[in-house]
C-alpha cells in the first residue's frame, strides 16, 4: 500500500467517474428534488454557518460508500445515507456494493 499499511491484496484503484463502478442514489443536478436550489456558483459565496454545506445544484460534494453485501453492519451506512439523500444534504450519494465471501473454486474436470 502507499504509506496507509494496508495490504496489497486489499488495496486498490477504482475509477468513480465510470459509472459502470458506482450506483449513485441521487443526483443533484437533475433530479427534481433539488430543482429550488440555486445552480450559480455564487451561492458558495453566500454567508452561512462555518463548516456549513451550501445549497447549490451542482454535484460538488460526494460520498461514495463501499458496501460489503456478506456484512449486515455495512448496511447502516446503507440506510444512513438513504436518510440523509430524504433530509436533501447536498451531498451526491454513491454506494460501491463488494462481497468479502470467496467463491469456492470448481472441482477440476
Amino acid at each position: 500500500g502507499m504509506g496507509g499499511g494496508e495490504d496489497e491484496a486489499s488495496s486498490f484503484k477504482l475509477d468513480i467517474n465510470d459509472d459502470a463502478h458506482v450506483f449513485w442514489v441521487n443526483d443533484i443536478e437533475k433530479d427534481d428534488m433539488y430543482k429550488q436550489w440555486p445552480r450559480s456558483l455564487q451561492a458558495l459565496l453566500q454567508r452561512g454557518w462555518p463548516g456549513q454545506l451550501k445549497y447549490v445544484q451542482r454535484n460538488l460534494w460526494t460520498a461514495i460508500y463501499m458496501i460489503d453485501t456478506s456484512n449486515l453492519e455495512d448496511f447502516e451506512f446503507l440506510s444512513e445515507a438513504l436518510n440523509q439523500v430524504h433530509q436533501q444534504l447536498p451531498v451526491r450519494f454513491g454506494f460501491i456494493f463488494k462481497s468479502s465471501v470467496v467463491s469456492p473454486e470448481p472441482p477440476p474436470p
